[in-house]
């Protein structure tokens, strides 16, 4: 698939000459130049790091094609502005949100009462899930920005973490903080093509730096020490399934609150306009350049984070559970979940890690993310949270008729307290004009008929 973008892309998307040129230069040529360019041992002159470049060669070029091409977006422009895949974010009331908090914190809070051991490995895993899929609904749902790069953001700072953290002898959560601030840098850097790119571009452009970080990083045995796995410890105060749990929770609340400031006040007033509109927003003197590279640098920090407790679970760093293509089912997962919400991110976490656990069916979460795509257009509100929200106004809506309703008996009720009691023919009250009619009969009714009058025998 990646050697596929990568000539498509070197090809600008428009040329088929070039893209064959380029497959059979690029790809076919360049690859055979590399597997000569070895030593008798079959390794390569530079090491783990050069002969990892040789099988990800259109990695490489993809990546280097994103960033030197500077009219890429002219194809993309048309189908992002046709299809959005956010729908517009809708505020909750001050009740409505004050509820949905206090019926997570205290089931979260409560879950491992109800879990054996397998359950609560799980619960960890969700917990971990739902910080990374935070960073993407702060890029995505908050400022409009596709991301496909998370998982190697996530698996640089749970690298970086673990690295620092047994190196140095910092403390754990030092070493997270340090670890996801590296993985920001990260994020900052794919910001900068981010700057020029849209739609299908900018998700390519990520794509391609979390496939370097995997090759280059994760999998070089060089910097991981000589080892597959790197070990990762959890700190020393929570080392326990439970403390560590409750530990997960503590850093999934910071990062809800942070992604709840990015969305709130002025920044969150820029984001929202950059993601409706990007050339409504430069219109008005928003500088897209700074608050790009924030909400990407923003994100990879989140994700850094969530990487470094989804290894710390686990106890070592092995490369496949930063996969990218991993990244593909993680959107698709938060986008049908509700990609402007941070409750989706919650929700979309439940349904990748605790669904199949929870029906007791292998494959049941990848099902309901795969229909979910493709009925996406068709829920109603555009997510499953947004399905929940409409069903919500509508419950209310239908309870409040149902009390105005009620309200106006009682009302009518009250104001006949005292009056004498109806009767039937009451209710057919007759009008003004029917009254007067009725009166008038009536006293003709009563009138004694006139006598004829005789004259000459005739009457």
């Amino acid at each position: 698939m990646l050697e596929v973008f990568s000539i498509a892309v070197v090809a600008r998307l428009t040329s088929m000459p070039i893209a064959a040129g380029a497959g059979l230069l690029l790809l076919g040529a360049g690859n055979e130049l590399f597997k000569e360019i070895t030593l008798a041992g079959g390794r390569g002159i530079l090491g783990d790091s050069f002969d990892a470049l040789k099988p990800n060669l259109s990695v490489v070029l993809l990546f280097g094609a994103l960033l030197v091409y500077k009219r890429l977006d002219i194809v993309g422009e048309a189908a992002e502005r046709v299809q959005r895949l956010a729908t517009p974010i809708r505020e909750s009331t001050v009740v409505r949100t004050a509820l949905t908090v206090a019926v997570l914190g205290v089931t979260l809070i409560a879950l491992p009462l109800f879990l054996d051991d397998n359950g609560l490995d799980r619960a960890q895993s969700f917990l971990a899930f739902a910080v990374i899929f935070v960073s993407i609904v702060a890029v995505t749902g908050f400022s409009g920005q596709i991301t496909l790069g998370q998982a190697g953001y996530a698996g640089l700072g749970a690298w970086m973490a673990a690295r620092m953290g047994n190196a140095w002898d910092i403390p754990v959560i030092v070493a997270m903080v340090l670890g996801a601030m590296v993985a920001m840098g990260a994020g900052v850097l794919t910001g900068y093509p981010a700057l020029r790119r849209r739609g299908l571009f900018l998700a390519l452009t990520t794509l391609a730096m979390a496939l370097l970080i995997f090759r280059f990083v994760l999998q070089n045995k060089d910097f991981a020490g000589g080892s597959d796995a790197l070990q990762v410890f959890r700190p020393s105060w929570f080392e326990g399934p439970v403390g560590f749990y409750y530990f997960e929770l503590g850093w999934l609340a910071l990062m809800f609150l942070l992604a709840r400031n990015l969305r709130s006040g002025r920044l969150g007033r820029a984001l929202g306009a950059m993601r409706d509109s990007e050339d409504g927003a430069r219109s008005v003197g928003i500088d897209l350049r700074a608050y790009k590279l924030f909400i990407f640098g923003a994100s990879a920090f989140i994700a850094g984070i969530g990487g470094a407790l989804l290894t710390q679970r686990a106890g070592v760093i092995e490369a496949e559970q930063f996969f990218p293509l991993n990244n593909l089912f993680w959107f698709a997962a938060v986008v049908v979940a509700g990609v402007t919400s941070i409750s989706g991110a919650l929700l979309a976490a439940f349904i990748w890690v605790m669904l199949d656990i929870v029906l007791g069916t292998d494959g049941v979460s990848q099902l309901v993310i795969g229909a979910g795509a493709l009925l996406l257009g068709r829920l109603p509100g555009g997510s499953l949270t947004g399905m929940l929200r409409t069903g919500l106004d509508r419950a209310e809506a239908s309870a409040r008729r149902t009390f105005s309703a009620a309200r106006t008996r009682q009302l009518a009720a009250r104001e006949l307290v005292g009056a004498p009691e109806l009767r039937p023919t009451d209710l057919y009250a007759p009008s003004e004009f029917a009254r007067k009619v009725i009166a008038e009969n009536g006293r003709r009714a009563v009138r004694p008929p006139r006598r004829p009058v005789r004259t000459g025998g005739r009457s």
